[in-house]
């Protein structure tokens, strides 16, 4: 489960979550109310007003989701400086 963690996934994940939180927070500033059946696709009866209920929700989790991969990194990060520390505190070792 290491590779899950592995900075260059997390950074694409990032950068792919991040894309999509703005292009909603931008529609859902403008009031466009768009919904592209990828998570529910019960949306089609819905009045304008609980669509964009909805996408509040989904920037929500998206946010959510955005903090989780961060979050991540950032654990990456540092195992890899408590590595280069622990590495410096061993005494060498003559052979």
């Amino acid at each position: 489960m290491k590779w899950l963690a592995h900075p260059w996934l997390t950074i694409r994940v990032q950068i792919a979550l991040g894309v999509i939180f703005v292009a909603a927070a931008i529609n859902l500033a403008r009031g466009n109310a768009i919904d592209c059946g990828c998570f529910n696709v019960s949306a089609a009866n819905k009045t304008t007003e609980e669509r964009l209920a909805d996408m509040r929700w989904d920037i929500l989790r998206d946010l959510g989701m955005l903090l989780m991969v961060g979050q991540l990194w950032w654990t990456s990060h540092q195992l890899k400086d408590d590595d280069v520390a622990r590495a410096s505190d061993r005494p060498a070792t003559v052979s």
